[in-house]
């Protein structure tokens, strides 16, 4: 996720020498904490979160017991962030995923971790256009009665989020702050209304019960609640722009790790208690993504239910400004370290943002979205469940060689501790293998679809992480100096 400070000077893509350029080169520092804070919380889209996963755990995982799955993930997350926050510390330049995987393992490991990292957001991003598409276009239709292709509202915000990238993070972090207030505002008032409606009965010990929680349907639920939680790593990937990275991206990092769980955990709890143990499976499978805009309509009103449904969309649109951001960003890192078009590693000399990256992001998302329209695809089945699903594979798979190659990193530099480098970690890992081959053999249920080409989605991590490694090794060949930059504190 990051690099060494002097290892950007070094590659610059502009001339050291010049000082307006050499500004022009340098993403500007304006997040946060709570801007990070808000910029990360919005790619896990919790509005969306609740509405569209946590009926499907309900359903087919532990049911009643899907608070309880929150709790292990909050912990498990929270440990794995432990290594993933001292490796910030090291590398405090962008490249997320990437440079930590090239600083522990090398820079042939790294490079093919890249290739996935740019697949996964991209993937992620183009998942949530073509959800942005389908509810605004179901939206305009019931509310005002006009049909309009779903593509036609893709299009309309993917360039509108376009023109947001070459603005510039600090501008875009407001925007989706306040959507992100937005979501959190309705969510808490269902919350706060099932507690005042049934008062402590809305708590139920029962859910709470490891006999409840990890019984038939926990791997599930497991799984599920972790693709909540997507998207809370990319803190570290906006350190160049963040005030005292340091600091504040371990902040932003543990806090949104936090406040994810206690949304969804309570969220899920409550919501047991308003429904009933017995009740909960049968509402989630009859009604599905329509469970929670009944519930907020009954405890609510009819007001809150509508605006939950206009929120639902604001809230895509801001993960999808997320996705947007972080995938600019790994092409801007690649660009910069001359493993894609140098272009690409580009700055705005006025907005102090990606912008190369941004519009490529835009180009690139908008063909694939295009290109599947044109064949006929449902905008949720054939292309935003198979892409989530597909990005939410990539990004377990790349936490888990993170988490591995944080202790290889501390141990080449014989700083190795029992815990914050080391056990702390290697904890992280083995929960995170566990997810991944829950998802992998759940495939058919993270995505929603049955189609046997979607189910071959997730073989395509392979021959693109075997792709970066290939190049990685010619490189190192033909363009050694592009090879040590990709790790610039790696000894490989």
């Amino acid at each position: 996720m990051q690099k060494s400070l002097m290892a950007l000077s070094d590659i610059s893509t502009t001339p050291p020498s010049n000082p307006e350029n050499q500004k022009a080169s340098t993403l500007r520092r304006s997040l946060s904490a709570w801007q990070l804070i808000f910029l990360t919380l919005s790619a896990t889209t919790p509005l969306a979160g609740v509405v569209g996963l946590m009926p499907l755990s309900f359903a087919f995982g532990a049911g009643a017991g899907m608070a309880l799955s929150f709790v292990v993930l909050t912990i498990l997350l929270v440990v794995f962030s432990v290594g993933y926050v001292a490796m910030s510390r090291e590398t405090p330049d962008a490249g997320s995923f990437y440079n930590y995987i090239a600083n522990g393992f090398g820079a042939v490991i790294g490079l093919g971790s890249a290739y996935v990292a740019i697949l996964s957001y991209i993937a992620l991003y183009c998942g949530v256009l073509a959800y942005i598409g389908f509810y605004s276009a179901t939206l305009v239709e019931d509310y005002v009665g006009i049909q309009i292709p779903w593509f036609v509202y893709t299009l309309t915000e993917a360039l509108i989020i376009s023109a947001l990238g070459r603005r510039g993070i600090d501008f875009n972090s407001k925007i989706v702050g306040l959507i992100v207030l937005g979501e959190f505002l309705i969510v808490m008032a269902l919350d706060f209304g099932i507690l005042a409606k049934h008062g402590i009965a809305a708590l139920p010990v029962q859910a709470m019960d490891w006999r409840t929680g990890y019984g038939a349907g926990a791997g599930i639920s497991l799984m599920l609640g972790f693709t909540c939680y997507a998207g809370f790593e990319a803190a570290v990937l906006f350190s160049e722009e963040t005030i005292r990275p340091k600091r504040n991206v371990a902040i932003a990092t543990f806090g949104s790790v936090i406040l994810i769980g206690l949304l969804f955990g309570l969220t899920a709890w409550l919501t047991v208690g308003a429904v009933g143990l017995p009740a909960i499976r049968e509402m989630a499978v009859t009604q599905g993504g329509e469970m929670y805009f009944t519930l907020s309509g009954e405890i609510l009103g009819h007001f809150a239910s509508s605006l939950a449904r206009l929120l639902m969309v604001t809230s895509l649109f801001a993960a999808a400004v997320a996705g947007h951001n972080i995938s600019a960003r790994y092409l801007m890192i690649l660009g910069r370290r001359h493993c894609l078009p140098a272009a690409l590693g580009s700055i705005h000399p006025r907005h102090g943002s990606p912008h190369v990256a941004s519009l490529t992001v835009t180009i690139l998302a908008l063909a694939a979205i295009g290109a599947c329209f044109a064949m006929g695809a449902d905008p949720i089945t054939g292309i935003g469940a198979a892409t989530i699903g597909l990005a939410t594979l990539g990004i377990i798979a790349l936490q888990s060689l993170t988490s591995l190659a944080v202790i290889a990193y501390f141990r080449r530099c014989s700083r190795l501790t029992w815990w914050e480098t080391g056990l702390a970690p290697l904890l992280g890992f083995a929960g995170l293998a566990v997810v991944f081959v829950l998802a992998i053999t759940n495939f058919d249920l993270l995505t929603g679809s049955s189609d046997a080409l979607i189910h071959a989605i997730p073989y395509a991590i392979a021959p693109v992480f075997l792709a970066g490694i290939l190049y990685a090794i010619w490189l190192r060949r033909a363009r050694p100096s592009a090879y040590r930059a990709l790790a610039p504190t790696a000894s490989a």
